[in-house]
This record gives C-alpha cells, structure tokens and sequence, in this order.
C-alpha cells in the first residue's frame, strides 16, 4: 500500500488532502480540519488522469504482461501504480494520477488507526 504523509482539508463538497503541492479528493473522516493524516492507496487503485490529479514522477516502468508497475513519486513521497495495460512511459516522464475515492482511506498519524 502507498501511504502518503498528508494534511486534511474540510471543503464544501467533502474532503482532501493535500500532497505536496497537490491535493486529491479523500472520504470524509472523523478528522479535523489542518490534521495531519496518513493517506492508503493501494497500487492498483491510482488511476492514470485524464484531467487534473496529482503529479507522479516516474522512476521506473515495470512490463509485466498484461499491466504495467510504475515506481516513482508523488510530492517527494515514493509510490508504485499497477495499470492494467501497457505503457509507453521512460523514467524521469510525469504523469497525473487519480486515486478511487471508495478504495482510498485515511489514518490519524499520531496513532496509526484508522478513521472512519
């Protein structure tokens, strides 16, 4: 799972959290506005965006047949995508991600646990 070091952002229309110098929709949690969170995606729940989504900087492209895994970065902070097909992507290209927001949760950092 990437775990991302983050901070929690009330809005009108839900939650973010914001990674670096970009933010990415999340559940709505019991957590407090400015908390710092742990944010849990799994490598198959990013999604490559068509539009918006946060900045990944890819280190290395991974072939693997049917899917492709992308290691690299997101806000200095590493992170590994499986996308199912092939790629044509070399290290060092950018791309956008987008995470599922039902498959996306949210820690409180100080305790490790999950918030709901």
């Amino acid at each position: 799972m990437n775990l991302f070091n983050s901070r929690y952002e009330l809005q009108g229309d839900g939650a973010r959290v914001r990674i670096g110098d970009f933010s990415i929709q999340v559940p709505v949690v019991n957590a407090k506005d400015g908390q710092e969170v742990t944010v849990g995606v799994r490598p198959e729940h990013l999604a490559v965006a068509q539009t918006g989504g946060i900045l990944f900087n890819v280190d290395v492209v991974e072939p693997m047949g049917a899917s492709t895994e992308l290691f690299g970065t997101v806000g200095g902070q590493r992170c590994c995508v499986i996308v199912i097909g092939r790629l044509l992507l070399s290290p060092e290209q950018g791309i956008r991600l987008d995470a599922e927001l039902e498959n996306t949760l949210v820690f409180d950092t100080s305790t490790s646990r999950r918030l709901r």
